[in-house]
């Protein structure tokens, strides 16, 4: 059985720029977006903190080998296919959160 981890409290940022870049706003076009706007998104954002309680569940997964093709082999047949600049960015690791 594996040994299944639990992570609670999990610190989120809601960033702003990307809030309001999902709004439209882009700041070649817009260098400072209305006041009010920027006051209600920061409003909401902040109740956006209360709307969610952040956790996590994992368990790590011994990695087998990389393959050439840009997959992962785990233990127990199970594999993952990543770009070669993930695959480069896991060399070296033993283990992966499955």
């Amino acid at each position: 059985m594996r040994d299944i981890k639990i992570i609670k409290d999990i610190k989120l940022n809601i960033d702003e720029e990307e809030v309001l870049r999902y709004q439209g706003y882009n700041r070649k076009r817009v260098k400072n977006p209305n006041q009010n706007i920027l006051q209600i998104t920061k409003k909401e954002i902040n109740r956006g903190y209360n709307l969610f309680k952040s956790q996590g569940i994992y368990s790590l997964i011994k990695i087998i080998s990389f393959a050439s093709e840009g997959s992962i082999n785990l233990e127990n047949e199970l594999a993952f296919r990543f770009s070669k600049s993930i695959i480069n960015q896991l060399k070296g690791v033993s283990h992966y959160p499955g």
